[in-house]
This record gives C-alpha cells, structure tokens and sequence, in this order.
C-alpha cells in the first residue's frame, strides 16, 4: 500500500528538492513561491526559473527515471500537492488528461531553460542583472 495524497508546505528558504535526490512523487505548487536553480561547480548556482501556482515538480525526474537535476527552494511559505510516486503510476499514467499536463510543463520547461541558459551563457551582465529585475517584478505582480 502507498501513502495517500499530501500537502506539503514548506517554509521560506528551505529546500523542497535537493539536486541529486531520488524522486519520490510529483509535487504540483497550490500557493506561494519558489525558484529553481542548478549548481555550478565553482560553488555557484545558476537561477533557472521563479515558479508560482501550478507549478510541477518531479515530472522530468518521473519520466526519465533520473535523480533531480536541480535545485527547488522555498522563496516564501509555499505548499505543495504530493502525489506518491506509486499513486501515479497506478492511477495516472493512464489518464490521458495527466499526460496532457505532464507534456505542457514538460515543454514550460524546456523553453524556459533554453531562454535562462541562453541569457546566463551569452548575455552581458547588464542583460541577466536586467532578465532577474524583470523576473522578480513579473512575479510580484502576478501575486497582487
């Protein structure tokens, strides 16, 4: 038997995934705010994204069967759906509606470290200090 579906909430600045751990169910965000970032190996991390609701976490980590490749951080109090790692498989992959959601944040994604790596790698320091400016002020916004 697995465990039932929870809500989860975390505190500002305390780690909901950790890079490297093993994935134990998907997370979709209900309320508060969180970002996503990777390290780099001079001790640094690179900000991939800012996430509001409904954000999901741990649909990479599920369908490629791999450990989290980033970073997930409470920026504020912020709560989160837990759905068991069993409890998908045995009742959503089927569902044709949760593949749908699955593939939509999946491409989110996708776009959004495209866009992030782009900036980081090629962009003056002007340029990322200017895309983190208009992230922060797109996120309070969204929040009002």
């Amino acid at each position: 038997m697995y465990s039932l579906i929870q809500i989860r909430v975390y505190e500002q600045n305390e780690i909901i995934l950790h890079e490297g751990d093993e994935l134990d169910g998907i997370y979709f965000q209900v309320e508060g705010r969180t970002k996503v970032f990777s390290s780099v190996g001079t001790a640094k991390s690179l900000l991939l994204r800012f996430c509001s609701p409904l954000s999901l976490f741990g649909d990479i980590k599920y369908v490629q069967e791999v450990v989290a490749q980033s970073q997930v951080e409470a920026v504020q109090q912020t709560s989160l759906l837990f759905i068991p790692k069993q409890k998908v498989g045995s009742d959503q992959m089927d569902n044709h509606c949760f593949k749908d959601l699955l593939q939509k944040h999946l491409s989110y994604k996708l776009l959004t470290y495209t866009s992030a790596s782009r900036t980081n790698l090629l962009g003056a320091v002007e340029e990322r200090l200017a895309s983190y400016l208009l992230t922060i002020q797109l996120q309070r916004e969204s929040f009002n």
